[in-house]
């Protein structure tokens, strides 16, 4: 909604519905938002891929992560299993862990890691997803590119 995850438009990007139809309804308007917000993380993995960082999972917390549709698109699109935390507020938790760290009640991150935080539930993208939402993202890449100008005409109305 922001535009903090698109470079090329910054902060002058807003919030879009594109090709709404008069049999769309808010369940479409809400599944919409949760894919836009997909979408937008898939690009930051994206420009992770071409700065030849591997990632193989994606640990996810907060408000959003009770949504096992959420979960799931998120895996699909980004094509790697989500792991789901059994933890509450994952950001207090990963201050604590690095606290017992720097304190020394742990060797390593990873043995904090693997005492302080335990996988409730796992998403694992699923093959005929991936195929739909790959072709959902690229439209939403050629849609992010072409409204800049847009957002830039906005922006000065």
């Amino acid at each position: 909604m922001t535009g903090e995850k698109v470079k090329a438009i910054g902060n002058i990007a807003s919030g879009v519905f594109f090709g709404l139809k008069n049999t769309h309804n808010k369940g479409h308007m809400i599944r919409a938002g949760m894919e836009g917000v997909a979408f937008s993380l898939r690009m930051l993995y994206e420009a992770l891929k071409d700065n030849n960082i591997k990632i193989k999972e994606i640990r996810a917390g907060g408000g959003g992560t009770k949504s096992p549709l959420w979960m799931e698109i998120f895996a699909s699109t980004l094509g790697l299993p989500i792991k789901v935390s059994n933890v509450e507020e994952p950001a207090l938790v990963g201050s604590a862990l690095l606290g017992y760290y720097a304190m020394g009640r742990y060797k390593t991150l990873i043995e904090a890691t693997r005492e302080m935080v335990k996988i409730e539930n796992t998403y694992v993208p699923s093959k005929e997803k991936i195929e739909y939402y790959e072709k959902k993202f690229q439209f939403f890449r050629v849609l992010t590119k072409n409204l800049k100008e847009l957002f830039e005409l906005h922006s000065k109305l």
